[in-house]
């Protein structure tokens, strides 16, 4: 393959990454991702989310030349962001299978920034593979098409290059608060086993409410620790998702989630004002043995979670959707008699 053909090929990616088809409303790259055969002859494309809703581009292209029957072991791939080392449960990041399906050369247009992968995946496929990267016009190309995903990560980045290095004078980064809670959210969602919280006033129950009841459906079992009383209305949320509430017997600083603890594949994620932090067994079981100890040290007087769906009174409903879905924020929703299918005694859970 010539290098004018290469860059032809670059160049098509990014106009295939702009058919990316997010999956719902939280900022996600457009990625595209073609396949060629050692002389740049294109085999297949496909961008982010064409192949199914979510599907990222690397693994719809594998899944779409699986089925065409390509000999990726003789095939080019090029892919406008850095395969991923991280997926929620039950999926494989595309580092792994671009890597398992033996394709002899990658191209990549951008470093994912986010933290969770960042680097991560070019340095894993060059361990197996030869890497190359897009040069640096097209590389500001793709930036610019995905603006909007690197604003989200962005400040969280620059906290960790800069942690002892910013300027006393300029404002403090922090990474934004709804980062932290997916990451969270990501954590229960990937992980099987019991999970227990150090949350201190409960103030993010109601972003990671869906977590937790997935957590009861998958019969597991949720431990919050608590560093203060918190509004009864909110513990008994809590509670009515099945998880059980403590107070610390003495204030502790620790915030985060533990997974799994006590097992071999435990995992935890602290979280703190700026950024969060993920350890895993065996790397860091000393570590996760040591916290998961403080938080039985300081676990009292308890009260047991249980699972409890009440109804809705309409007020109630419409208070609800109003304060808290943006999209009904500015609307006036009332009830009314004789709609088909209309139930106003349907079970939901307590609101906040």
């Amino acid at each position: 393959m010539t290098p004018e053909t290469a860059y032809a090929v670059m160049q098509r990616t990014i106009e295939v990454a702009k058919r990316s088809c997010p999956e719902d409303d939280r900022p996600h790259p457009c990625v595209g991702a073609i396949l060629t055969d050692v002389d740049g002859n294109v085999l297949s494309e496909m961008a982010r989310g064409e192949f199914a809703p979510g599907t990222h581009a690397e693994a719809g292209i594998l899944a779409l030349a699986d089925q065409k029957g390509i000999d990726l072991t003789k095939a080019v791939l090029f892919a406008t962001l850095e395969p991923c080392t991280w997926r929620s449960r039950n999926h494989e990041p595309c580092a792994l299978r671009v890597q398992r399906a033996g394709i002899p050369l990658v191209f990549i247009g951008m470093i994912d920034p986010d933290l969770r992968i960042c680097g991560r995946g070019e340095t894993f496929l060059s361990f197996f593979t030869r890497v190359e990267r897009f040069p640096g016009n097209l590389r500001m190309e793709i930036a610019g098409i995905n603006e909007s995903f690197v604003a989200v990560k962005r400040d969280a980045l620059i906290w960790a290059v800069r942690t002892y290095g910013i300027d006393p004078n300029s404002p403090a980064i922090h990474r934004p608060r709804q980062s932290l809670l997916h990451l969270s959210q990501d954590l229960i969602f990937e992980s099987e086993g019991d999970v227990w919280i150090s949350g201190g006033d409960l103030s993010w129950l109601e972003e990671l409410q869906p977590a937790l009841l997935r957590v009861h459906l998958d019969g597991r079992k949720v431990r919050i620790l608590c560093n203060s009383n918190v509004p009864d209305q909110t513990e008994k949320a809590a509670i009515s998702l099945g998880a059980t509430i403590s107070i610390a017997q003495k204030a502790w600083p620790f915030r985060g989630v533990i997974v799994a603890p006590a097992t071999p594949v435990s995992q935890v994620l602290v979280v703190d004002a700026g950024d969060a932090h993920k350890l895993g067994c065996p790397e860091d079981q000393r570590l996760i043995e040591t916290l998961s100890q403080g938080f039985e040290e300081r676990w009292g007087d308890a009260k047991d979670g249980i699972f409890r769906i009440e109804p809705l009174s309409d007020d109630d409903l419409v208070s609800a959707l109003t304060k808290k879905v943006s999209h009904y924020s500015a609307l006036s929703p009332r009830f009314e008699e004789g709609l088909a299918g209309a139930d106003s005694s349907r079970p939901s859970p307590i609101p906040f």
